[in-house]
């Protein structure tokens, strides 16, 4: 086989998840359903392990509501840097025009009040509007229990916007940027936004220190090509250093 057809060889994945990857060099996925389950093994069962990360499938993003951001210091005034971040929700219009993708099946994920009044929560823990937004995945540093007292929210790391059809490759890629603007609102650090459509990729990074985002390598590129794996080495590196940043 080319040696271009092996998926991230040093990872060492079970043979059957290597096939079912190296297959979509010649065999591309026919949909984002085909994708969703050999993706989520690769990034949670090898490279964003549960000992400090978690893979979230349709985690839920809304905006931050703004009138309790004051009002709710749980942990948030403690919390380094990169914790302010968290991964938020939309302000956006409807985003989902023109993708036509299955974000709305998704209605769960959220909790209403939770004790707090008329207060919501998104799944970083953030106090939030009612608008909802839900990318394919988001991978997240985490620190123990999910409770108030702990001042650590998860932090999204990455965000991955998964779709069908290859004519609509700007629509994935603007989606997922709108994801990225949402979730980086509140925190100063790196995360990854990666649109994935069939075998091929694009890669986004954010500027932690000047705003905004930037398209990495002017396009897409295969999932096969080196550099797609390098930069999750790269952003997996930076969580483990922002990690023991936190904990010092």
């Amino acid at each position: 086989m080319d040696s271009m057809a092996l998926f991230d060889p040093a990872a060492r994945l079970p043979r059957r998840l290597q096939s079912r990857l190296d297959s979509w060099y010649t065999d591309p996925p026919k949909s984002q359903f085909q994708v969703y389950g050999p993706l989520n093994g690769y990034l949670q069962g090898h490279k964003f392990t549960t000992t400090k990360f978690l893979v979230k499938p349709q985690a839920l993003l809304r905006e931050e509501d703004a009138s309790n951001t004051e009002a709710d210091t749980t942990g948030s005034d403690d919390a380094p840097d990169d914790n302010d971040n968290d991964g938020d929700g939309n302000n956006s219009d409807n985003d989902n025009d023109g993708v036509g993708e299955d974000e709305d099946e998704y209605e769960d994920g959220y909790e209403d009040g939770d004790g707090a009044g008329d207060r919501s929560f998104d799944s970083q823990g953030v106090s939030v509007t009612d608008e909802k937004k839900y990318p394919d995945f988001t991978i997240c540093q985490y620190w123990g229990p999910d409770l108030d007292i702990n001042p650590k929210a998860d932090i999204i790391r990455v965000i991955i916007e998964v779709g069908s059809d290859e004519r609509m490759l700007w629509q994935v890629y603007r989606k997922t940027v709108i994801y990225l603007e949402w979730a980086g609102k509140r925190w100063h650090g790196e995360v990854l936004g990666i649109a994935i459509v069939k075998n091929r990729v694009s890669l986004i990074r954010n500027n932690p220190t000047g705003g905004g985002f930037y398209m990495l390598y002017d396009g897409w590129i295969s999932i096969f090509d080196r550099r797609f794996v390098e930069e999750l080495n790269r952003i997996h590196r930076y969580s483990i250093e922002a990690d023991r940043t936190a904990w010092n």
